[in-house]
């Protein structure tokens, strides 16, 4: 394919736009490029080994990924996946999953919080129903979400995929679990 070279001397700042130029074409070009993102920096991890387990109601990790932003500008992109079960007698189930964050080992600061109208302190990425009660259940799903976060630092920020149980639980596990972050 053949590169197009504009004589930008001639042109107007306002006067070349998508019915000028077919976008779907290749450019070459040289100098600085604005307006368009980046990715800075990516990080990911999984672990396809088991269930994690609590039996607590006090919040504990699945699974962390540190990434260390190149600027105190940039936002990071928080992709979670991972399979969640959870156990009671009763018809209703809340998988209690969230997303934290610390900063160089400093103070744990919630990124996701999502209501489950249960209680505030409570976060959930799934809430099943079992048809049949007060027979015991345990039903298992899988989620997924993104989250964005701006930490505002260049220090090694640490995510953390978290769960806990309600009191009302047997237990509540997580497996299969994978988070990229990326930097923006």
């Amino acid at each position: 394919m053949a590169i197009i070279k504009l004589n930008t001397r001639s042109l107007s700042d306002d006067s070349v736009g998508a019915t000028q130029i077919d976008l779907s074409d290749n450019f070459a070009f040289t100098g600085t490029v604005s307006g368009a993102g980046t990715i800075k920096q990516w990080k990911h991890v999984t672990d396809y080994g088991g269930l994690t387990q609590t039996t607590s109601t006090s919040w504990s990790d699945v699974e962390t990924l540190d990434i260390t932003p190149s600027s105190t500008s940039s936002q990071i992109l928080i992709f979670c996946s991972g399979n969640a079960q959870s156990r009671r007698s009763g018809d209703q189930l809340n998988s209690l999953i969230r997303v934290a964050r610390t900063i160089s080992g400093g103070s744990l600061v919630v990124v996701d919080s999502a209501d489950t109208g249960y209680a505030d302190d409570q976060y959930v990425h799934n809430h099943v129903r079992y048809i049949n009660s007060p027979a015991a259940a345990a039903l298992a799903s899988d989620f997924s979400f993104v989250l964005k976060d701006a930490p505002n630092t260049t220090s090694t920020v640490t995510y953390q995929l978290q769960h806990a149980m309600q009191s009302s639980q047997q237990d509540q596990q997580t497996g299969g679990v994978a988070i990229t972050l990326f930097e923006v």
